[in-house]
């Protein structure tokens, strides 16, 4: 299965190098939350040399779908802990929203991965919220 962290890097073009263990995706924009830029910013860690932070935050007045930065997914071994379901594996940590992630704004059918984000909030906050990852706008 994989697991998702969201890096500093909002500009593709900053991107030097290939991820050490995994690839970088780019292009993607959340619905329901947002993720905070600049001096909202804490908590900053390094995944295999990659800069990440940040955490969920609440999303903006008429920003209804904002961007999201250069995320790195890597691939990790299933932990005996985590529960198989229909959509992946669910980790059960109260500090990831397993964010599901869509092709469209259609969902359902166009349901792809589940992404692992981090969260300062409970995770029930980001589901009642209708929170997920999309990766085309309907514009």
């Amino acid at each position: 299965t994989i697991e998702t962290h969201v890096t500093t890097i909002w500009d593709v073009s900053e991107v030097k190098d290939y991820a050490v263990d995994g690839t970088y995706i780019h292009g993607l924009f959340i619905e329901g939350a947002r993720w905070p830029k600049g001096d909202d910013v804490c908590d900053s860690f390094l995944v295999e040399g990659t800069k990440c932070a940040g955490s969920l935050s609440e999303s903006r007045l008429k920003e209804l779908m904002p961007s999201m930065p250069v995320i790195y997914v890597k691939a990790v071994p299933i932990q005996p802990s985590w529960e198989a379901s229909s959509v992946g594996y669910l980790r059960g940590d109260p500090e990831i929203y397993e964010c599901p992630v869509y092709t469209t704004t259609f969902r359902g059918p166009t349901y792809i991965f589940l992404a692992t984000l981090k969260t300062k909030d409970p995770a029930t906050k980001w589901i009642l919220s209708g929170c997920a990852l999309i990766m085309q706008l309907d514009s």
